[in-house]
């Protein structure tokens, strides 16, 4: 699993948290190629605070689509730094790493509309958090259940939970959710959580069976 760091929204104005980050980065993320920055799209602006515009200073830039200028990442380069992530954005950033050792995604949080928060992926990946100062900690037994889950019912994540009889392997998947909400994971934190476990299928769809799962 790849490796990564974490600014939450919290952190977002502490500058404490941005040299921290920094001093990691400089740290443990070897630079062969140089940053990747992908934000939601190329407008935006990256020169503040002070330590985003740092981080951002020289680094190659695309946006959620993949649209950029610079020369496109590749495997051996810096890490790849996710400013005001999207799950979609993240997810296909674990792909882009999977199999490739010492690669490492840092994630950029900021409070706009309708942020998911990414403590999940940062959990499981044991992601440096800045505004800490320290390492995040997996769940083993949600990671166990996960894999269960995800690698196990594909086709039934694969369609809408809708109100009518649940097939016998649905019904399974729903109890096997409930469980996992039994431990007092949210959405967010199961869906990314997901994510950097390398899960490539829908995640709206995922979000909605445990939503479903939690409800009844």
């Amino acid at each position: 699993m790849h490796s990564g760091a974490w600014l939450p929204v919290s952190a977002w104005d502490d500058s404490g948290a941005w040299k921290r980050l920094i001093d990691w980065i400089n740290k443990d993320c070897p630079n062969v190629g140089g940053r990747l920055i992908i934000t939601p799209t190329l407008f935006d602006r990256l020169n503040g605070p002070d330590g985003l515009r740092r981080i951002a200073k020289g680094a190659a830039r695309v946006d959620a689509h993949g649209n950029g200028r610079g020369r496109l990442w590749e495997a051996g380069d810096g890490p790849i730094v996710v400013v005001w992530p999207e799950e979609r954005t993240v997810q296909n950033c674990v792909r882009t790493v999977a199999g490739l050792p010492q690669q490492s995604i840092i994630l950029l949080e900021e409070a706009v509309p309708d942020a998911q928060s990414f403590r999940g992926w940062a959990s499981a990946v044991g992601a440096f958090n800045a505004e800490k100062g320290q390492h995040e900690h997996s769940h083993p037994d949600l990671e166990e259940q996960l894999d269960t889950i995800l690698t196990g019912y594909e086709n039934e994540l694969a369609l809408a939970p809708i109100s009518r009889a649940y097939t016998t392997s649905a019904a399974i998947l729903r109890e096997k959710l409930q469980a996992v909400s039994a431990g007092g994971f949210d959405e967010d934190f199961v869906v990314t959580y997901a994510i950097a476990l390398g899960y490539q299928g829908d995640l709206e769809r995922l979000r909605r069976h445990y939503s479903a799962a939690r409800q009844n």
